[in-house]
């Protein structure tokens, strides 16, 4: 009886033994490859920058690949996530850049922690990554409603009754009154007293008289002015004569020289 319970307990516990074996070599995994350094710095989108709060996603190449791999993200501090690379080493996590954060260059952390927990490892790796400064907000209030226009009725035209033009008579035209030219004076002579006068001949006299009787009232007062122009000089010239006849010998030329001095001896 003894001996046939000493195999089977011993088969048991070599059974156990077994699965023990292959339960820890299950749960221990050598570190992977790549594990220790740190693979290049991964992408951010947009690189530029990002506002705090808004959407980000990072990505990359070159991690350890393996079981039990995980990467952890920090953004200044703040947690993003945590994701585990492929079986070609690459990363991707959709995330958002922490509203709390300043504007600025902050510090991207991905720590790589690999291995079943008390067996783990981490490598500390980080880039930097740029918070934007937000643009000032402008707020447009809501428009108000336009109130329609009051209506204006306007009073009915008053009707206008024009009378009808009165007719005038055209003023009577006036002839105008005829202008008589101012007879024109005719300043008397200057009578000159002539030298010598000689009397008006015969032939004067007619052709003084045919001009009256040809000229008109014109000839004459021509005819009257001359006959007083020789009357006057008729005048001067009898008294010129009468002055001469009472006075013949008012000049006297002197006597001859009677007796000439002769010249004496020198």
């Amino acid at each position: 009886m003894t001996d046939s319970v000493a195999p089977s307990a011993h088969r048991l516990m070599a059974l156990a033994g077994a699965v023990l074996l292959s339960v820890a070599a299950l749960l221990w995994i050598g570190p992977p490859a790549g594990a220790g350094s740190c693979p290049p710095p991964p992408t951010v989108d947009p690189p530029a920058g990002q506002l705090a709060g808004e959407p980000i996603e990072i990505t990359g190449s070159g991690f350890p690949v393996g079981f039990f791999i995980d990467v952890h993200f920090r953004l200044g501090g703040e947690f993003l996530g945590t994701v585990d690379p492929d079986f070609l080493g690459e990363v991707s996590l959709l995330t958002t850049v922490p509203a709390g954060l300043v504007p600025g260059d902050h510090t991207l952390e991905y720590d790589i922690e690999s291995g079943f927990p008390p067996f783990t490892t981490t490598t500390h790796c980080d880039t930097t990554y740029t918070v934007l400064f937000p643009f000032p907000t402008i707020t447009i209030g809501p428009i108000g409603t336009i109130a329609p226009f009051p209506s204006i009725t306007l009073p009915p035209l008053a009707t206008t009754t024009t009378a009808a033009p009165t007719t005038t008579a055209a003023p009577t035209t006036t002839a105008a009154p005829t202008t008589t030219a101012a007879p024109t004076t005719t300043a008397a002579p200057t009578t000159t007293a002539a030298p010598t006068t000689t009397a008006p001949t015969d032939d004067t006299a007619l052709v003084a008289g045919q001009q009256t009787e040809d000229g008109g009232s014109n000839g004459l007062i021509i005819g009257i002015l001359i006959g007083l122009v020789a009357a006057a000089a008729l005048a001067f010239a009898w008294t010129l004569g009468r002055r001469q006849a009472a006075a013949p010998d008012l000049y006297q030329p002197p006597p001859p020289p009677t007796d000439w001095d002769e010249p004496g001896p020198s």
